[in-house]
């Protein structure tokens, strides 16, 4: 069963549930498969009825998404005469998902793109909203652009009973639950790292997470209306305790850390009385979530990093906050006093 969703006139159909990738590659037989090889490595009877000459192995990690490992694709997509009518699925998570839409939404003027996301983050993430793009020069994404997939296919089998794939993908969870809907976090809070994985319950909180960001990517579908910005509530912190600890600490742990640090600074600045932080602790408790704590050091490498953050415009940052459940606002804030506030509230977090 799937839904769909229309982004900018695309229109979405999003699957999920575990079989739907064997129902894909049963019903059309005109699919080339871009596949991290980690994925195919670990879920290698998933693959045996597809035709080994319609699966090319993508190299996994940030390394591949560069303009030489994509004019390499587009090279060997070339030398096979690869016609535009054929279509093309990524099957990874986030890096895989980046890289293989920039190559559908360049290679011919454009090729229609399949995404089968195989972690918990790019199915609740990535995989929505048509962002893509390749590194360079050391900046992330510096080129890309937006292409939607005409269909996206979230196969459960390759996530289930996954902790450490749904610990990674908590911070995502949590931030839609906080700022778009609050169902999500109650569902969260009624199952447990156990119960999660009975049942339909897995499939509940991703549709349920995909439903919430679809809503906001329909209304902004290219960042042009300040929109999108709720779903970076906790980024600025988060971005910086991921970078500064040279990636020891995941993006979803970073972005729980950042939430917290934004909401304690956005109470005290008076921007909202609400308070999330016990709901966020109540399920990082839950769930067996080991969120480190910022020492100062840290706390001055986030602040110097931030300095530098792409969002800043004319020195002011937009920062989300929420102010109940499901609602917030957007508030502007000077990034000097961000980051002096930041380094006031980060050491009790």
């Amino acid at each position: 069963m799937f839904r769909e969703y229309r982004i900018a006139g695309d229109s979405i159909k999003v699957h999920i549930g575990q079989g739907e990738f064997e129902e894909l590659w049963k019903k059309d037989g005109n699919i080339c498969y871009m596949v991290s090889k980690n994925v195919k490595n670990a879920h290698e009877k998933m693959f045996e009825g597809i035709t080994q000459s319609s699966i090319i192995e993508i190299e996994d990690g940030e390394n591949s998404k560069t303009l030489n490992y994509y004019g390499n694709l587009i090279q060997r997509l070339a030398s096979e005469n690869f016609e535009r009518n054929r279509k093309i699925a990524y099957v990874g998570g986030g890096t895989t998902g980046d890289l293989v839409g920039f190559l559908s939404a360049t290679y011919k003027r454009g090729l229609n793109l399949i995404g089968v996301p195989t972690t918990v983050l790019s199915m609740v993430d990535s995989s929505i909203g048509g962002k893509n793009g390749l590194n360079f020069n050391g900046i992330k994404n510096l080129i890309g652009t937006f292409k939607n997939p005409s269909e996206i296919v979230m196969d459960t089998s390759f996530i289930m009973g996954n902790n450490r794939m749904l610990h990674e993908a908590m911070g995502e969870i949590v931030k839609h639950g906080l700022m778009l809907d609050s169902s999500i976090n109650e569902l969260l809070m009624q199952n447990s790292l156990e119960t999660i994985w009975h049942g339909n319950t897995i499939e509940r909180l991703i549709r349920l997470n995909v439903d919430a960001k679809m809503d906001i990517c329909a209304k902004d579908p290219f960042e042009t209306e300040n929109v999108r910005n709720v779903l970076n509530f906790g980024h600025t912190v988060g971005h910086a305790v991921e970078a500064v600890s040279g990636n020891r600490i995941s993006h979803g742990y970073a972005v729980m850390i950042g939430m917290k640090v934004e909401s304690e600074m956005a109470k005290n600045l008076g921007y909202s009385n609400y308070d999330p932080c016990e709901i966020i602790d109540n399920i990082v408790l839950k769930y067996g979530l080991d969120i480190p704590q910022l020492d100062r050091h840290m706390l001055k490498e986030c602040g110097n990093f931030i300095k530098n953050d792409k969002k800043i415009r004319d020195g002011i940052l937009h920062i989300p906050v929420p102010l109940s459940p499901g609602r917030h606002r957007i508030v502007e804030m000077k990034a000097s006093e961000f980051i002096t506030e930041m380094d006031r509230v980060g050491e009790n977090i």
